[in-house]
């Protein structure tokens, strides 16, 4: 082992060389892993020279060189070496990308906006991408009340979103992060708080909440809660509609909330409807919570794949009477992931697998439906050898989950077998394979895991192995129990007649609703009813029908567990209810209308998921998968920017990979500023020091008038920073004129979406007045400037409400001191 790592010193310093390295200094892999990883490394080094080899210092058996020479080794017996001779590109066309990590994203990195640089610490200096940047832009410049709904792809720095909300919030202000998995709430805590940390800011321990803390931890998190102490922390719905419920509803009441982030906020509509209702209880959560704090909470909502019906229902749970959700869209397609379908019998399903996993490039993960297929591959993997492998499925233990991250993350593991309950929101980098062994329910969970793999931009191998009997199971585990008319009207009739009218404050009529009751034929009350009357309610929202809300609580849950129970218990027999539409309090025929068309509505839309991927593994869908997944991602009308990154339909028809630049485009819909726009006109005569007056007229409009940013070369940004080195309060954009020009010639006029101050400071010229739809907006600029339709005169004689400098300086300094 020692003679191979000193070896491997001479060799290409890529992933694959650093993984042989690392797994030979830890001293525990066994001799199918090495020839595994030695495998990997020659196929890389192919990249750099024709014959690479790597000398072992031992001469194996014929029994033992069975493995290398299966995977398309050859055995130099001269050199006791192992020998790559064959043509990657001939041999394995499939692979060749993979291991020559070929750079298949093509994003520019644009530089990061000032006030977001210094709250950082220049530790981060560039956005991943435009789309990065409006999407951050978007979020932090939204009024503190709005709901944001963020669709960026995977791997295009989503969390910065949320970990930027955290940075502009006021330091006693928590942003809570709402995630579907523990394993993600534990990745993404150890990940804010690296940044924290960058960012000059006292950490704390714990910033995940989950229930492996010891009892002493979550004590000290509500202890940092009240104090104002704890900035972020991650929760998973359950925790959050249950042991945290009386503590948030008290800083709600003081204003110690600033934003409630929900990470794969597609699962609301793909888990919640029966799976895991407390995904959709927590639309009613935050409403309530926004009731409670005066609306002074800004909700946002990420994914890397938002549907229509998800945004459909994201309208319904989370967006109360006639507020609309700000939906930023910088959709575009993978191109990263090359995708292989494999159909094999039943008989021989397992050892086809085995050798597809075998063979694939590493860092894997093998992704499974059931929880008992992900034991059996994991033990026929040890059985063959391969223990540098773990399994994470529904029945992982808390702990264990945070070992298998750690490991997994720090490259002591080839291979994850996992189901869904692993991967979502995962942020691995380098991850080469992708391996299903079933079919997955959608066509959404499909995209969803290969797109685990190749995060860091290069390219990735998936494939999916599968038999014709197993889309049975497919489409079995495709059908959320959606509650019938029937059901659902007998079971909301009888949760009324129990109920009673509370007074609100308000035009609608509001009940208190018993949760506990069943029908009478039924004859008792069970536990499994509770959740039939939330599901009835849920499909009421969904509906249009109703509005859900929690009523404040502020009283902790006993400490013993049988008591806390009780507690929780009784809390959650009843509920409020605000009906928006009383047609539907009793009238069966609105619900045969209103109810069953929704109804009907979420059972297409799971047919439909489910016969696209049917469809294209069944080689019925002409135009391919990238194709499909276009299709399937269309937000507003609008479709993800098309990238292939070779997929069978496409090779098929010898079409060639092609590097498409992406995450330029970006669509916003909904209004950033309320009320009209205004414009006023600033002038100022040639002057030494004149970007110092005009970064404290901008300074003061910031935070006078809440002005979103300032257009100007970056010298003017770093005047702004000058005049206050802790930066300012509120988030601000710097916009160069190149890129404000470039806006202006494609017709996304940044103004458009921000209020800003427009500067032009050169001494000679000519200058158009810009036009603004909303807000209001400043231009200062030089006197001399001529006026682009009267070159005749100066710029500012045309305006009959300029104003110079000087005395608008004094007019802002007038309207601070009021």
């Amino acid at each position: 082992m020692k003679k191979i790592i000193h070896q491997l010193a001479d060799y290409p310093e890529n992933q694959y060389t650093k993984r042989l390295q690392s797994a030979l200094r830890g001293g525990d892999i066994t001799l199918m892993e090495f020839w595994i990883l030695a495998k990997d490394c020659l196929f890389s080094w192919c990249a750099y020279e024709e014959r690479p080899s790597l000398s072992l210092g031992f001469k194996p058996t014929s029994e033992q060189f069975s493995v290398p020479l299966a995977l398309g080794l050859n055995f130099d017996a001269a050199r006791n070496a192992l020998v790559m001779e064959k043509d990657i590109d001939l041999e394995y066309p499939h692979y060749s990308d993979v291991y020559k990590l070929r750079e298949k994203r093509r994003i520019n990195r644009v530089e990061m906006d000032p006030a977001l640089a210094l709250k950082m610490n220049d530790e981060y200096t560039h956005y991943t991408s435009p789309a990065q940047r409006e999407a951050v832009r978007t979020t932090l410049l939204a009024d503190p009340r709005s709901t944001v709904v963020v669709n960026l792809p995977t791997g295009c720095g989503k969390t910065l979103v949320a970990h930027a909300c955290a940075l502009f919030a006021q330091s006693y202000q928590l942003t809570l992060v709402i995630v579907p998995t523990i394993a993600l709430a534990i990745e993404q805590a150890q990940r804010v708080k690296q940044i924290l940390e960058a960012s000059g800011v006292g950490t704390v321990k714990d910033y995940s909440w989950h229930s492996g803390l010891s009892k002493e931890d979550k004590t000290c998190i509500r202890q940092q809660i009240d104090a104002g102490q704890q900035q972020v922390l991650f929760v998973s719905p359950e925790s959050l509609t249950r042991s945290l419920l009386p503590l948030l509803f008290r800083q709600a009441g003081k204003k110690g909330i600033a934003n409630i982030v929900i990470d794969e906020a597609h699962l609301i509509d793909t888990w919640g409807a029966g799976f895991r209702p407390d995904f959709q209880r927590v639309g009613a959560l935050i409403t309530s919570l926004k009731q409670d704090s005066g609306n002074s909470i800004k909700t946002v909502l990420m994914s890397a794949t938002f549907t229509e019906r998800n945004i459909n229902t994201i309208k319904k749970l989370f967006c109360t009477g006639t507020q609309a959700p700000l939906i930023f869209n910088g959709s575009f397609l993978r191109q990263e992931m090359l995708t292989v379908k494999t159909r094999v019998t039943k008989s021989e399903h397992l050892e086809t697998l085995l050798n597809k996993v075998i063979q694939s490039p590493k860092p894997m993960i093998v992704y499974t439906s059931l929880v008992e297929d992900s034991k059996r591959i994991l033990q026929v993997l040890r059985k063959r050898g391969l223990k540098r492998c773990r399994l994470v499925n529904g029945e992982t233990q808390v702990a264990d989950r945070e070992v298998i991250l750690g490991q997994w993350q720090d490259n002591e593991l080839d291979i994850i077998v996992a189901t869904s309950a692993f991967g979502v929101g995962m942020d691995k980098g380098d991850v080469r394979s992708i391996i299903h062994a079933s079919i997955p329910e959608n066509v959404d969970r499909y995209y969803q895991e290969i797109g685990r793999s190749g995060r860091d931009g290069r390219a990735a191998y998936c494939e999916m192995v599968y038999y014709p009997e197993q889309f049975v199971q497919a489409q079995r585990l495709n059908q959320d129990a959606i509650i019938t008319v029937d059901v659902g009207h007998e079971r909301w009739t009888t949760m009324k007649k129990h109920g009673r009218q509370i007074h609100h404050d308000s035009e609608y009529r509001h009940y208190n609703v018993d949760l506990r009751v069943s029908p009478g034929r039924l004859g008792r009350q069970t536990e499994r009813s509770t959740d039939w009357n939330w599901l009835t309610l849920l499909l009421m929202q969904r509906s249009g029908l109703i509005e859900i809300l929690f009523e404040s609580i502020d009283q902790e849950a006993p400490e013993g567990p049988e008591a806390a129970k009780a507690f929780w218990a009784n809390y959650y027999n009843s509920i409020t209810v605000k009906v928006l539409d009383e047609r539907g309090e009793w009238d069966k025929d609105v619900w045969l209308d209103v109810v069953e068309n929704q109804r009907q509505s979420e059972l297409r839309y799971q047919n439909q998921s489910f016969d696209m991927l049917q469809t294209w593994l069944q080689d019925k869908h002409q135009q391919g998968l990238c194709h499909l997944f276009q299709k399937a991602y269309r937000l507003n009308g609008v479709a993800p920017s098309m990238a292939c990154g070779s997929c069978p339909e496409c090779r098929s028809k010898g079409k060639e990979y092609k590097r498409i630049p992406v995450g330029y485009f970006s669509d916003i819909s909904g209004a950033l500023n309320s009320g009209g726009a205004s414009l006023e006109s600033v002038y100022f005569p040639n002057s030494m020091g004149i970007e110092k007056t005009i970064s404290q007229a901008f300074i003061a409009l910031n935070s006078k008038h809440g002005v979103h940013g300032i257009v100007g070369p970056k010298s003017l940004a770093n005047a702004v920073h000058e005049q206050n080195p802790a930066g300012l309060s509120r988030f601000w954009i710097w916009v160069s004129p190149e890129e404000y020009a470039l806006d202006e010639d494609n017709d996304q006029q940044l103004p458009e979406r921000y209020s800003l101050v427009v500067t032009d400071t050169r001494n000679s010229g000519e200058i158009d007045s810009p036009s603004y739809a909303k807000g209001k907006n400043y231009v200062i600029a030089n006197q001399n400037l001529k006026d682009s339709n009267h070159p005749s005169r100066q710029w500012w004689e045309a305006k009959s409400d300029s104003i110079s400098l000087i005395n608008f300086m004094n007019k802002i300094g007038h309207e601070q001191c009021q």
